[in-house]
């Protein structure tokens, strides 16, 4: 997650991200960026081909029965 944190403003953390990318892409795995917070990471996430994102920017933490009732409510 702190990587994901710093990766509009570390060039370091940019590098270390892609080449952890890479490796699970070569493996066959998928990869998941947590603490997604703002437009700006987004953006970074989906140009190093990341395969989900998760994070404040797509919404807060909630009780998983909150969550399915507001879920359930919009069928």
């Amino acid at each position: 997650g702190e990587f994901i944190r710093h990766l509009t403003h570390s060039r370091t953390d940019r590098i270390f991200i892609k080449g952890i990318v890479n490796v699970a892409k070569e493996m066959g795995i998928k990869v998941v960026a947590e603490f997604v917070e703002n437009d700006e990471v987004l953006e970074v996430v989906k140009e190093l081909d990341i395969d989900y994102a998760q994070g404040y920017y797509f919404g807060k933490p909630e009780p998983l029965e909150e969550k399915l009732k507001k879920l359930s409510s919009k069928e």
